[in-house]
């Protein structure tokens, strides 16, 4: 990666404000066994998850909860857009309400008619990410910046997001 690429990959890091239409769903979610496309991610939450009723909520508020942000990683091979790596439910809410042609046949009336309400949000919060193994050290408050390069080679990525995950027989973060 050039010097310039770095630079503005970085730049792009941090508390960011994203198109609707520049999320996409993680295709590997925990939350649905993992899937090869986006149309599927979105078919197995709003078959198991109750999408349309958060759609829903979100239109009426017209935004996300303020205390809710988006957790993302820049899209691989596709510069400007990005993958939910926290938050798949709500991105899938805020993609089909916007999009309700994308959503299971079933769901499309009512999802069309959020859509036509004027408050339906187009752009949100997020925290961009660098990668999927920096989101997985959010919940312990750390980032990839704050360890050293003997903490991240002991962890691997496996490790880091055990340790996220909480899994008792794999390795855990210490901080001396």
């Amino acid at each position: 990666m050039s010097v310039s690429s770095q630079k503005q990959t970085q730049e792009q890091l941090g508390d960011q404000r994203i198109a609707v239409s520049r999320l996409h769903l993680n295709l590997n979610n925990p939350r649905h066994e993992p899937v090869a496309s986006e149309a599927e991610a979105i078919a197995a939450l709003c078959d198991d998850e109750l999408i349309a009723g958060l759609a829903k909520d979100i239109v009426e508020r017209g935004a996300l909860s303020p205390l809710e942000v988006l957790g993302v990683i820049p899209m691989e091979g596709n510069p400007g857009h990005f993958v939910s790596v926290e938050g798949n439910r709500r991105t899938c809410a805020l993609i089909v309400a916007n999009d309700p042609s994308r959503a299971p046949d079933a769901l499309r009336p009512q999802l069309r008619a959020l859509s036509s309400r004027a408050n339906l949000p187009k752009e949100v919060k997020v925290f961009v990410f660098a990668d999927e193994a920096e989101a997985a050290l959010a919940p312990l408050g750390v980032t990839m910046h704050q360890l050293g390069p003997a903490e991240l080679k002991a962890l691997g990525a496996g490790g880091i997001l055990a340790v996220a995950a909480g899994r008792e027989n794999e390795p855990r973060l210490t901080v001396a």
